[in-house]
């Protein structure tokens, strides 16, 4: 399974999903430091996201 690991928590997460069989990247990995959330959430709809932002279902609701 492929994860895309947030801005809010660290690249070695990512690494650690690695280390257990996955493939997974942090978001400064795969977009510029200056993406905007909505770019972010488009680009990984199609895979998990661990984030640890609390209001992301109140903003998926917005877009």
């Amino acid at each position: 399974m492929h994860f895309v690991v947030d801005v809010q928590l660290p690249p070695k997460l990512a690494t650690c999903l690695a280390a257990w069989g996955h493939t997974a990247e942090h978001v400064f990995e795969r977009f510029p430091q200056s993406v905007s959330d909505a770019e972010i959430w488009v680009e990984t709809v199609v895979c998990p996201l661990f984030s640890l932002f609390e209001k992301f279902p109140i903003w998926l609701e917005t877009i």
